[in-house]
Order: structure tokens, then C-alpha cells, then sequence
């Protein structure tokens, strides 16, 4: 019985190990870059004025930005949402944020703008989500534009001051403080 099992189980461990050695290695989990957007992306992120830096740092281009894709139409296909990063393209709180989607003319800049967070909303225009974007002005005080879609790009439709915490003490507020931002 003992060699029965064993003559079962000793197959079975080397088909288990093949399997385990054939495994694809874990995704890095940063989409990668369409090669036909990067000098594009060189360009709007104006890479040559950061050159002294990124050879300083010895960074490529892959390890200042981030990048996600975006499903911001239902028709369309998805989009590609750029962010430049520290310490080359960005500073600690803000960096140039860039959304590109492909159209059968190719790529095609869809909204440039400065900032750290950009959040899809529940609202549509033209069928294309709208979007948020923050912009960090101090420890107490934020920018948030509203983009909607205008038919060809992404444009601000509203922004706003919002303050979090007292300037002086630096002490949160007990409720945010929203005001439109000065023309």
C-alpha cells in the first residue's frame, strides 16, 4: 500500500514543481508606456530642461513618472494619466499630471495641468467623466478644479481655495473651508 502510494504521489510532486517553475514572474505593477507616446511625453513633460538632473540622479523616464490607465468612456477606449514625480519632475507636493488618449489621429493630449491627485467623479459631460484635481498650496490650504470634457480636451470648469487647517496653528478645522479661487 505504502509503495502504491508513494509511486502516486512522487509523479504528482514533480508535475506540482513543474508547474510552480513555470509560473509567469509577478507583474511590476506599472503599466507600461506606449513606445509611440513617449517622445510625446518627453516633450510636455519638457525632459531636456531636466536632463542635469536626471543624469545627477542617474533616473530613467520610467522611474520619474506614474502612470495609470483610465476607463473615463464607455465607448472609448482607455486612457493614459501620466504623473511627473520627484525628484526630477515634481516637487514634494506638486508635479506636472498629464492625461493622453489614443484617437485614430493617435495620441492626443487631453488634459496638461500641475498637481498630486487626480480623482474620476460620478458626473459626465460629453460622455467623458468628469474629473478632480488637487493641487497642494500649503499644509493648510488646497486647489480643486473640476474638469469636464468639451469634445476635444479636458478643460477646468470650476476651482476652488479650500483650506483644512488654521494657517497660523496648523490645526485642522472642524469643517473645510471652501472659497472660489481669485481670477
Amino acid at each position: 500500500m505504502q509503495t502504491l502510494r508513494a509511486s502516486v504521489l512522487l509523479p504528482l510532486w514533480s508535475i506540482i514543481g513543474l508547474f510552480a517553475q513555470t509560473q509567469a514572474p509577478p507583474p511590476t505593477g506599472k503599466p507600461p508606456l506606449p513606445a509611440d507616446l513617449i517622445a510625446t511625453l518627453r516633450q510636455d513633460l519638457r525632459f531636456a530642461d531636466k536632463q542635469q538632473c536626471t543624469e545627477e540622479k542617474h533616473l530613467r523616464l520610467d522611474q520619474m513618472i506614474s502612470t495609470e490607465w483610465l476607463n473615463l468612456n464607455s465607448t472609448a477606449g482607455p486612457v493614459l494619466l501620466v504623473r511627473g514625480l520627484a525628484p526630477c519632475l515634481a516637487s514634494a507636493d506638486n508635479g506636472p499630471i498629464v492625461l493622453y488618449g489614443q484617437f485614430s489621429e493617435g495620441w492626443r493630449r487631453m488634459l496638461n495641468d500641475t498637481g498630486h491627485q487626480v480623482l474620476p467623479l460620478h458626473s459626465a459631460t460629453r460622455g467623458w467623466t468628469d474629473l478632480e484635481l488637487w493641487e497642494q498650496q500649503s499644509p493648510s490650504e488646497s486647489i480643486r478644479r473640476v474638469y469636464r470634457f468639451d469634445g476635444f480636451a479636458y478643460k477646468a470648469a470650476s476651482c476652488h481655495q479650500v483650506q483644512v487647517a488654521d494657517p497660523g496653528t496648523g490645526q485642522p478645522l472642524a469643517k473645510p473651508v471652501s472659497k472660489p479661487c481669485a481670477r
